[in-house]
């Protein structure tokens, strides 16, 4: 189906343009530069290194992860996975990629033995270095000895249950499959760039999909391996120029002979401690994704900059039927950045971070405004304000690994001592404040892990604990009076409590220009403790300070924060499986068998409603356990400069910026419009034919410009053939610029085949003077063999991208399988989804000819700002096969 994408708008900005008429028509004008369109983007907090590996703080992440690329994407609203370099699997387990399996990723037979497809054609480090199947096992077998990849955990013999003999063997049951998958590529072909793996789950993984399969960041080898090394000179692909022994040895995590891991006797096995340690210099920063790392100086900023060569040629394909088949309405969703990079400054206060905003210095905060500031900021012109609520939470922690707080000797099985005493605790916490005073009303007091604003995983019957500190003093006189604890005070006037006596009790928070909300809630939490007859003391620290003491286990209590992106079954099971407390992020060391055999159940469950009940009885367990205090759920309020940046999409995590992939390929300046693009070329032709290809290119009101940059590409997953300027580019891609009628003219040359195929021919006009670059547009060719007889559809729609309520013409053209216009062949033409009106919507052709007019709707739905809508033609006469357009 080859379908004409066309964009209506709403409303059309007229901007005045600074160029003349003669350099528009390219008589040779020199042009100023265009500055560089960079994200000014204000941090909190200076990141803490340049090791993606213990990126474990969010301002560290925000810098690094844009640099890092995957093998999938999740659809931007629906997070559900989408082809990228994983194309799909073997969902039908016939061995061979079918059509109807790009972009699959689920099978109901035996769903623990998973077959996938890749493409790494294109894939290239940041150095130049191509990357290949080593790179992905590598990639695997490296991230699996991190503790937190808890992901991987089902690629390990026996799910890394106790008995699991993983930490020695390191043997991950995934492997490649021989041979080449693809039935474009040449017999003798390198499948190391377009190959097939084989999973072998453990133990059913109900998120296995998202997170083991379609998540997996790509490391390039040759940096981690060994002593490293950086390409300083590669060619397609290829470096003939190494900077060697970068950093210490790290051995080696994956060997290409086996195919599998390195086992940990081996004396040159990988050591993930060691790079985890590595501190990289700003050179030795090489990842896959959309942006480069240039620089860090350390206390002022940090600077990324677009890659250039990041894959960008990801479809997408409706499947439709019983059985279904890739078809139609292919669209292109992942591209490079439309900015040339990021700058990341630091902002000690939130009040400088809002005034820099309001002058211009910096473009997007990218943490939670505080409510006092909401109300100036809504009314500045140039401010755009976001409000998402968040799955992620604030918390006060408990460090159960010993007395009064925990288990004697961090032993659950000799009893908790601490279970009263956090009971107690609960009792003084008066969220209500926090939330209606601290926080305005910008968020809800928390009760467990999981906001209400997620309704099917919430639990609304568990445990609340009022703010009641009769409550907790009654509680402490019941539960702490054994052995001249509790009501026997110490010397100091406090409670004397197990193993610590009247000793003082610490809780760790931010500082309050780090965040004022949580500072707060620290020494009102400390107050309350004190008014109870708790020798407690609230101590502000900075941010990674608290992180550290996270890390080495040296806290009583503390105050933070979790930014979440995932669902309650792997959260839960990082947060609080015993497993993970001796390195991992259970933080508090909470041991409890029966949890963990819930969250066991709750990730392999396949069924949602059952997983959603084993999730509950988790949730009510853990309120009753209180290795976590819920306090509030903050709604996030992003600000930032609307008259600069536009596209912001919403990430999993609630932020448009923090785990925001969309956001940080998709924004863009917000005028000029973009420039439009129209395809316009067969719609059929013979094996080994050739066919003119015309892309015109106009701008926002609809006028052809002249030398605009055109790229053409053919895109399918069969031969391609070849496109050719007269200028003199030839192959599957080809750029050039636009004559005095705004056309680039090209000539299609059909590939030679022996059964039907088809082809799609993809237009983009690039970024021109102030122009952003349009839209990538698709036309779908079939390519028949000889001796068969079919129409061919012409198809001129004029513009693609209009207002609404204008009329415009459309004309077709039907030919047959010699390209000899064809009398009587019946034509219709609808849109998806309606709302134009097409007049006439039907006819025949005369001379081959057919016309109608195409008016836009005087007002889109919803209050859209624009609406994309395909127009569809169909050519029909018998004896010939019939055209679609």
């Amino acid at each position: 189906m080859n379908i004409q994408k066309i964009v209506i708008l709403a409303c059309v900005q007229i901007l005045l343009l600074s160029f003349s008429a003669s350099a528009m028509a390219g008589e040779g004008n020199e042009e100023e530069p265009l500055a560089d369109l960079i994200l000014n983007v204000g941090a909190h907090e200076d990141m803490k290194t340049r090791n993606i590996l213990a990126s474990s703080d969010v301002w560290t992440s925000n810098v690094l992860s844009p640099v890092y690329g995957g093998v999938g994407q999740a659809e931007r609203y629906t997070e559900e996975p989408i082809p990228y370099i994983l194309l799909g699997i073997d969902a039908n387990d016939n061995g061979v990629f079918d059509l109807s399996e790009y972009g699959a990723y689920r099978k109901e037979a035996n769903p623990h033995e998973v077959t996938a497809y890749y493409d790494f054609n294109g894939v290239y480090s940041h150095d130049g270095v191509q990357m290949t199947v080593d790179d992905l096992l590598f990639s695997y077998h490296m991230q699996a000895l991190d503790s937190l990849a808890v992901w991987l955990d089902v690629l390990k013999d026996k799910n890394n249950l106790p008995g699991s003999n993983y930490s020695t063997s390191r043997w991950l049951n995934l492997w490649p499959v021989t041979g080449n998958w693809d039935p474009g590529m040449p017999v003798g072909s390198n499948d190391t760039l377009t190959f097939t793996l084989h999973f072998s789950q453990q133990a059913t993984y109900a998120r296995f999909t998202t997170y083991t399969l379609n998540s997996a960041w790509i490391y390039p080898r040759h940096v981690w391996e060994g002593t490293g090394k950086v390409c300083l000179n590669a060619t397609a692909g290829v470096c003939d120029n190494w900077r060697e022994n970068i950093h210490s040895d790290f051995g080696y995590a994956y060997d290409p002979a086996t195919h599998n891991g390195v086992p940990a006797a081996n004396s040159s096995s990988f050591s993930y401690s060691s790079a985890w340690q590595w501190s990289p210099n700003d050179d030795d920063v090489v990842g896959t994704g959309p942006f480069e790392f240039d620089d860090w100086i350390p206390g002022v900023s940090a600077s990324l900059s677009r890659f250039e060569d990041y894959k960008a040629d990801a479809l997408a394909c409706e499947r439709v039927g019983d059985p279904p088949v890739c078809q139609g309405n292919f669209f292109s969703y992942m591209h490079k950045p439309y900015i040339d990079g990021m700058l990341f400054k630091i902002y000690a206060s939130v009040q400088a971070a809002v005034f820099a905003l309001q002058l211009g210095e910096i473009d997007i905060i990218p943490w939670s405004v505080p409510p006092e500031y909401v109300g100036d900021l809504s009314v500045d012109p140039n401010v755009g304000i976001e409000s998402n609520a968040e799955k992620g939470f604030f918390y006060l922690g408990y460090n159960m690994r010993s007395s009064p707080l925990g288990y004697p000797n961090n032993d659950p099985s000799q009893g908790d001592d601490g279970l009263h005493l956090r009971k107690a605790i609960a009792h003084v916490i008066d969220k209500k404040t926090i939330v209606i005073d601290l926080l305005q009303n910008f968020g809800v007091a928390g009760n467990q892990p999981v906001s209400p604003a997620f309704t099917k995983w919430y639990n609304g019957s568990v445990t609340k604990y009022e703010f009641n500190l009769s409550i907790a003093d009654q509680i402490l006189n019941d539960y702490y009076t054994i052995g001249g604890f509790g009501l026997g005070l110490g010397p100091s006037g406090y409670r004397n409590l197990p193993t610590i006596g009247d000793s003082q009790i610490e809780i760790i928070c931010p500082t309050a220009s780090y965040d004022a909300v949580r500072a707060a809630a620290c020494d009102m939490i400390a107050e309350n403790m004190t008014a109870v007859g708790l020798n407690a003391t609230a101590n502000h620290l900075a941010f990674g300070d608290i992180l550290d003491r996270l890390a080495a286990r040296t806290m009583d209590m503390w105050i933070l924060g979790w930014r979440i992106a995932t669902d309650p079954p792997d959260y839960y099971y990082d947060f609080f499986y015993s497993g993970n407390a001796p390195a991992g992020a259970n933080h508090p060391g909470f041991q409890n068998a029966t949890f963990d055999d819930l969250i066991i159940q709750a990730r392999a469950e396949l069924d949602l409603d059952k997983q959603t009940d084993l999730i509950k009885q988790c949730s009510g367990l853990l309120v009753d356990a209180l290795p976590y205090d819920v306090l509030y759920f903050r709604t996030n309020i992003e600000a930032y400069r609307s008259d600069r940046f536009t596209n912001w999409t919403v990430g999993a995590a609630g932020s448009i910026f923090g785990a925001s992939w969309w956001s940080w390929i998709g924004i863009h300046s917000p005028a000029p419009s973009p420039l439009s693009v129209s395809i316009t070329m067969a719609s059929a032709m013979q094996s080994g034919s050739t066919e003119t290809v015309v892309a015109t290119v106009r701008d926002p009101d609809g006028f052809t410009l002249a030398d605009a940059p055109v790229r053409l590409s053919l895109i399918g997953l069969g031969p391609l053939g070849n496109l050719s300027i007269p200028a003199g580019e030839f192959g599957t891609t080809v750029s050039g610029t636009t004559n005095i009628n705004g056309q680039l003219i090209a000539n299609y040359i059909a590939p030679t085949v022996v059964n039907e195929t088809e082809v799609y021919v993809s237009a983009q006009a690039l970024e021109y003077v102030d122009y952003p670059p349009s839209q990538v547009v698709y036309a779908r060719v079939h390519i028949y063999p000889p001796s068969v007889m079919f129409l061919s559809l012409l198809v001129d729609p004029s513009y693609t991208l209009i207002e609404t309520g204008v009329t415009v013409p459309v004309d077709v053209l039907v030919r047959d399988q010699d390209g000899v216009p064809v009398d009587g062949a019946f034509v219709s033409a609808w849109t998806v989804p309606s709302g134009p009106v097409l007049t006439p919507n039907s006819g025949t052709t005369t001379s081959g000819a057919f016309s109608f007019q195409f008016q836009a709707p005087p007002s889109l739905p919803g209050g859209e700002e624009s609406m994309d809508y395909s127009l569809i033609v169909n050519a029909t006469l018998a004896e010939y096969l019939p055209a679609e357009s």
